[in-house]
């Protein structure tokens, strides 16, 4: 293995421990946790080793890392029963759809029967949108050539309006800082069904 490619894969492995030590405090040993858009599954891994959750990954391609179970879907329909799951994580996806992720986040709140732990990054300064295309255009390319960029990041008012058109209840928002290249607007959002 080339030394650049150990370096990315210490700085992953470095950002996965760093985003399931922040949503650990969402997930309970023993719940169920569907990971959506889980890429190489090492978020998920060192989520399920943190908090004791059984967690199982869905995405559109497969180029995991690490041998949890994952299922391959089209990015429409996921293949499980309404509410199959306690915890959906969706950890920076939303900007990899042409819809902005609005389908996605449909399928995670029929999914869930507790919380939407949603993560993405977000603007508020047109120098911060084309930092954080230059950066993700870079992350995602190293990681996998494959892996769709269509750049569709939302400033951080936008969100708001979004969770109330498609019933969700946003409990919590907190900025975190996950990849040490470049300070981007990342942000944690706790979402919950209205009415559950």
């Amino acid at each position: 293995m080339n030394p650049f490619r150990r370096l990315f894969d210490r700085l992953e492995l470095r950002r996965a421990h760093k985003i399931a030590r922040k949503l650990r405090r969402y997930i309970r040993p023993g719940e169920r946790v569907l990971d959506v858009g889980c890429g190489p599954l090492v978020v998920a891994d060192e989520l399920q080793k943190l908090t004791g959750a059984r967690v199982l990954g869905i995405e559109t391609l497969d180029y995991r890392k690490r041998p949890l179970p994952m299922a391959l879907y089209s990015g429409a329909r996921a293949p499980f029963r309404d509410a199959s799951f306690d915890v959906v994580v969706i950890g920076f996806v939303l900007h990899h759809c042409d819809d902005g992720g609005l389908a996605v986040l449909r399928e995670a709140r029929r999914l869930t029967r507790g919380r939407i732990l949603l993560l993405e990054d977000s603007f508020d300064t047109l120098f911060d949108r084309a930092a954080i295309r230059i950066v993700d255009k870079l992350l995602n390319y190293i990681e996998n050539p494959a892996i769709p960029v269509p750049y569709r990041f939302r400033p951080s008012w936008d969100w708001k309006s979004l969770f109330g058109e498609l019933g969700l209840t946003m409990t919590k928002m907190e900025r975190l800082r996950t990849t040490p290249i470049l300070k981007t607007r990342q942000i944690l959002f706790v979402l919950e069904s209205k009415g559950r």
